[in-house]
């Protein structure tokens, strides 16, 4: 029966005997030509690195085949990548060649990943291939059994734990794997925790603001590992710096397309209504035309315009998805598209959600929560832009003597939280005739007229033209986070953690995997880390408001 000894700790005097019999047995059984001169010790390490609880006696024998010049002929560690399984898989398991082969042919991983998005956000550069931690196919195991009781009660109720228990969670899980002697875990081993942790207790880490779900909590788990074990290796020998944390993507092609239909149920119908031709369809867009350019807004006794926009959906979003779509030409083809109602109703047979009843919803609870978390920030924080934005808001809301004022300056505080530009989503003027006059960025942007958090006069636009007129902030809001979706764009660079936030937060699209996000370098992570980071704070926020009231 073999000798099996644990390696895994090169330190141990386990090691250095097992190192000393392979010799022992290797030297017994004589020094040919090219025994005497190949460093064994390397290529001993190089098969115990892999498989530490290999049997010393199948170790020497393994060792003396590779360095056989009549059998593989290897003449150092430089060689093992040309090794194949024909010449070591009699003699070991299918299971252990694999892995020796997994490990010898991975292309070189560098160790140091920078940050790659200018915002601190989680980028997508490639996953690292391996683990430094034991080999990458491992079993991985959560140590739960070494967590504080009060987590553990809080978990099996699916409760969520508070930010002290989950910190300790964290450190208990990162302190079991980074053992003595190990090197810094890659991001592959991290992912693989957070995903066990997540996948144990769904309900308890989901990420959620005011019950709605944001995320599955994975981003966020993920993101303190990666956190915690960056701390605690700043003081070693390298500087292990914060890795990107969301999966490869594939061409630039594709991501253009998952950009387009992202976090939509009924992006291109592939039929028309029952009944309808291309012809009909035709004929009812040359309908609509003629009345909106007589000037009858309404259709009147005429035409049904909302169920003709209905009836037409398909052909408004094939016209849309067509890679040569130019905006101008469906203002003139589909110019009640951009009427405030009919809008709507076209994101909500887009994304299968009521914007407008969203944005409702979130008026009377979450746009509090938010007020209230920046109200303490601005104490902490003391003077600055989040204090002077919501003195501006708490006026607001003094002189109309209504909480309207939380639409407009909900986007203000999250553009402040995020180091973000609100002159990018939010421009004021104070006549209508002054919007031709305004510099407007190609992305949606809401027009305020008078000033932005006391009047209820605005105007959307987009692709640098004013289109869409709106009586009341609310729906200022919801049309001008609709047409992102409706008209296939990207969120702009410089306000995207306002437009994510909005997006999961607000009206509760949260798809599983991609992003509206627009990519500033590198690639692009499923969740900004801002905006993780937000959703938490609130999260802990009414956690202790919970506690002291």
């Amino acid at each position: 029966m073999p000798l099996i000894v644990n390696l895994k700790n090169k330190s141990c005097g386990a090691y250095s005997w097992c190192m000393q019999l392979v010799r022992m047995a290797s030297n017994s059984r004589g020094s040919n030509s090219s025994m005497e001169t190949i460093g064994l010790s390397s290529i001993e390490e190089a098969i115990v690195e892999v498989l530490p609880n290999l049997g010393a006696t199948k170790l020497s024998k393994l060792v003396e085949i590779l360095v056989d010049p009549a059998r593989v002929g290897v003449t150092g560690v430089g060689d093992l990548p040309f090794v194949d399984e024909d010449d070591i898989k009699d003699h070991l398991s299918r299971i252990e060649v694999r892995k020796l082969l997994h490990h010898w042919k991975k292309p070189a991983t560098s160790e140091i990943e920078n940050e790659s998005s200018a915002d601190g956000s989680p980028g997508s550069q490639s996953d690292l291939n391996l683990s430094s931690v034991g080999d990458p196919e491992e079993e991985i195991h959560v140590p739960w059994f070494k967590m504080p009781p009060q987590l553990m009660s809080a978990l099996k109720k699916e409760e969520r734990p508070s930010p002290r228990l989950r910190k300790e969670m964290i450190r208990i899980v990162v302190d079991g794997i980074l053992k003595p002697g190990n090197l810094q875990p890659r991001k592959r081993v991290l992912r693989l925790y957070a995903r066990e942790i997540v996948a144990a207790y769904p309900e308890s880490f989901r990420d959620e603001v005011d019950g709605e779900q944001v995320g599955t909590g994975f981003d966020s788990i993920l993101s303190q590992l990666v956190n915690r074990v960056d701390n605690l290796g700043r003081d070693t020998q390298h500087n292990f710096l914060k890795r990107q944390l969301s999966p490869d993507e594939t061409d630039q092609h594709t991501k253009k397309k998952i950009s387009d239909y992202y976090g939509c149920v009924n992006w291109q119908p592939s039929t028309l209504p029952k009944g309808e031709t291309e012809k009909t369809q035709s004929e009812k867009r040359e309908m609509m035309k003629e009345v909106y350019e007589s000037n009858n807004s309404d259709g009147g006794a005429q035409v049904d315009v909302a169920e003709m926009m209905r009836c037409t959906y398909a052909s408004q979003r094939r016209d849309i998805n067509n890679t040569k779509f130019v905006l101008e030409t469906c203002m003139e083809n589909w110019p009640y598209l951009f009427r405030r109602s009919h809008l709507l109703d076209h994101a909500k047979e887009l994304l299968g959600k009521d914007l407008m009843e969203k944005v409702e919803e979130s008026a009377g609870t979450k746009f509090k929560t938010i007020h209230s978390f920046m109200l303490q920030e601005a104490r902490i924080q003391g003077e600055g832009m989040i204090a002077d934005s919501v003195r501006l808001i708490d006026c607001a809301i003094k002189k109309r003597g209504d909480k309207m004022p939380l639409a407009i300056g909900t986007m203000m505080l999250l553009c402040n939280f995020a180091k973000e530009e609100f002159s990018q989503v939010v421009k004021s003027v104070k006549m209508t005739t002054d919007c031709d006059s305004l510099e407007l960025p190609g992305t949606p942007c809401i027009i305020a007229i008078g000033e932005p958090l006391e009047t209820d006069k605005f105007r959307i636009s987009i692709g640098k033209t004013v289109t869409t007129k709106v009586e009341n902030p609310l729906a200022a809001l919801a049309v001008w986070f609709s047409m992102f979706f409706v008209f296939n764009l990207e969120y702009p660079s410089e306000a995207n953690v306002l437009c994510e936030f909005m997006q999961r937060c607000v009206f509760g699209i949260n798809p599983p995997a991609g992003t509206k996000s627009a990519k500033k370098t590198g690639k692009k992570a499923s969740i900004n880390s801002t905006v993780l980071k937000l959703t938490n704070q609130l999260k802990d926020f009414q956690f202790r408001q919970m506690w002291e009231t």
